[in-house]
């Protein structure tokens, strides 16, 4: 009777937990997670009643969490890291045990103690939404992060805006960000946010490109047209304005993914009337046979990459 009444309890505090925890990543993301948890909570409350072992267990993982945060002094905050993950592992279908892990990578990889648990409960999300692990999950995001001047509270947003572009564009979310990590630097110093780098990297792997070739024709694509801008090339700025119809520089420095996007498009419309867009390439840099397969493949799938882009941006305002 009184374990009957043990996980009774146990139950009811797990829905509670539910409601109380702050949302740590947005619709498409809680979607699949919730769809997954739906089947595994009544056998997480059957399972809470055999504790002592599971106990012992997630103990000597959590173990690792804190010698990956030797600096933090405080057992109050272990504590309360602790109780996070295991509150967690109630309400998605992951074992606590296996959160201590990935805390740990977390912590391995520089997230605070302020972070640790939410950017946890994102990485713990990600491997049951996606095609990720949860260790190639935590790794990817925070080098994204780290790539694009974001801080790690911000992960939640961007794992939603990175699940949102691997439900509806033909690239998946291991892919999207192994291209986005090693293209972000480049991006950022070109003044794109960190939604329009994973939009670029989703719309570029769904045409086909690989990532290391992707990445590669993405940065210097926006760094040689970042540069024209920034330093009045006259020649560059001509070629770029007449082939869009309007003063590129000025729509750049406006929107700098929209501008590129726009370029691209009548990029692949002089392409199919039949006309060279060599001569554009080779004056913007972009000649290279590599570099101007990707551009040119990105290009053709320029109504793909307006879409990437709109998703993105309105996952990461929602």
């Amino acid at each position: 009777v009184n374990a009957a009444k043990g996980v009774q309890q146990a139950s009811a505090a797990a829905v509670k937990v539910g409601s109380d925890m702050t949302k740590a990543i947005a619709g498409p993301m809680n979607a699949a997670v919730n769809t997954v948890a739906v089947a595994s909570i009544a056998a997480i409350a059957v399972g809470l009643t055999a504790g002592t072992k599971a106990a012992m267990e997630f103990e000597d993982r959590f173990a690792m969490v804190k010698k990956t945060m030797s600096d933090i002094d405080d057992p109050e905050v272990f504590d309360k890291i602790a109780k996070d993950l295991q509150d967690l592992a109630q309400i998605i279908p992951v074992r606590s045990t296996e959160l201590a892990d990935l805390a740990a990578v977390a912590g391995q990889l520089g997230v605070g103690a302020d972070d640790i648990s939410s950017f946890t409960e994102v990485i713990g999300k990600l491997s049951v939404a996606t095609n990720m692990t949860g260790t190639q999950a935590a790794t990817s995001l925070a080098r994204f992060l780290n790539v694009t001047n974001e801080s790690t509270d911000q992960a939640g947003k961007f794992a939603s805006v990175m699940v949102e572009l691997g439900n509806n564009v033909a690239a998946q979310e291991s892919e999207i960000i192994l291209l986005a990590q090693n293209f972000g630097a480049t991006g950022t110093v070109a003044g794109l946010a960190a939604e329009d780098i994973l939009a670029f990297s989703a719309a570029t792997r769904e045409s086909g490109v690989q990532a290391a070739a992707g990445a590669t024709a993405l940065g210097k694509m926006f760094m040689n047209i970042s540069n024209a801008v920034k330093e009045g090339d006259v020649t560059k700025l001509a070629t770029l304005s007449n082939l869009v119809g309007t003063d590129f520089a000025t729509a750049f420095k406006e929107d700098g993914a929209l501008a590129v996007q726009e370029f691209l498009r009548s990029l692949s419309e002089l392409a199919q009337s039949g006309a060279s867009v060599t001569p554009i390439l080779a004056e913007l840099g972009l000649n290279n046979v590599r570099t101007s397969r990707a551009v040119l493949s990105l290009a053709n799938n320029n109504e793909g990459l307006a879409e990437a882009i709109e998703l993105a941006r309105k996952e990461a305002d929602a």
